[in-house]
């Protein structure tokens, strides 16, 4: 059984034909999702979260951006577990590519839904179940296109779902179908906003985000610091310098696109940009190279740069 994704029709005729002829919400089911990891020389601990996966997924598809050799761990669990597939890129082709590249291998083998990993998330035994929970708690499922789950503590007394705006790419669940309707990940944004702009333009055409607010991701960002002050406590993701490019000229290429559709999101999201670089100058380290990058990715989005950062930056380890 299969999602029927009909462009002109929306998302309102989104459902899955039973064999009786009926018609059923269109639950993630194990044996139609596939996972799609995205590696970057990862850490030792990942190869026991994707045998993990390859036990709560049909099919897990790792897209490996570390430049160089190709992985022999990765070729090894491979070649023994017929679940994984190991598509190395031997090269850093930028987070969309990568996202882009897994879901290409999904649709070859007809996955109805993909659940997109990163390296430093960790889903929970529970994880899949929670969220397949959600979607068939939401009175419109059919109209949900992007299920994401919270990155904050779980609130018991909360109900099960939300209707959010965005969602970021680590442990969301999309239906399969919506990429060759609406459009694949951006890969001009490289990677930072990559997911935002899907998420708009997804909703723009009537799909919905919807968070499961009992289903929590652990998930890290950046390298985080908190530091005590007499104003109170200052925290800041601490991004190495080229995620200060990436971030900052992403920031204008979207001011560009979505400021006359969601002007309340955009000048937030500037206003958060200029706390961004005060946060920087205060407290993080490598402050002088941070500023730089913040100040060329501006010129450079200026100039209508996108893609991969110019070589000279420090691009081998785009970081977290």
């Amino acid at each position: 059984m299969r999602i029927e994704c009909h462009q002109a029709a929306g998302p309102h005729h989104v459902a899955r034909t039973s064999g009786d002829g009926g018609t059923h919400l269109a639950a993630p089911p194990q044996a139609n999702l596939a996972a799609v990891v995205v590696l970057y020389f990862p850490p030792q601990e990942v190869y026991e979260q994707i045998s993990r996966l390859a036990e709560m997924c049909h099919w897990v598809l790792v897209v490996d951006n570390t430049p160089g050799a190709l992985d022999p761990t990765m070729i090894e669990l491979a070649g023994r577990s017929p679940e994984i597939a190991y598509l190395p890129q031997g090269r850093n082709a930028g987070i969309s590519v990568a996202l882009n590249t897994g879901v290409r291998e999904a649709l070859v083998r007809e996955a109805e839904w993909v659940l997109l990993l990163d390296q430093d998330s960790v889903v929970p035994d529970a994880y899949l179940s929670r969220l397949q929970e959600t979607l068939q708690a939401y009175p419109e499922a059919s109209r949900i296109g992007v299920i994401c789950p919270t990155l904050g503590e779980i609130d018991q007394g909360h109900r099960a779902w939300q209707i959010v705006p965005l969602a970021i790419t680590s442990g969301s669940l999309i239906r399969t179908c919506l990429f060759e309707t609406c459009g694949w990940f951006n890969e001009d944004l490289f990677i930072d906003y990559v997911d935002f702009d899907y998420c708009l333009r997804l909703r723009a055409v009537g799909w919905l985000v919807l968070m499961a607010t009992q289903a929590r991701l652990e998930h890290r960002i950046g390298d985080p610091i908190s530091l005590p002050t007499p104003f109170g406590r200052i925290r800041t993701l601490n991004h190495p310098p080229i995620r200060r490019y990436y971030k900052f000229r992403n920031r204008i290429h979207m001011l560009k696109t979505y400021l006359f559709r969601h002007p309340a999101w955009m000048i937030k999201e500037l206003l958060s940009g200029a706390l961004e670089v005060a946060k920087s100058m205060l407290v993080e380290p490598s402050k002088a190279a941070k500023l730089a990058m913040i100040l060329r990715g501006t010129l450079d989005a200026l100039r209508g740069r996108t893609g991969a950062a110019p070589s000279g930056l420090d691009v081998a380890r785009v970081g977290r």
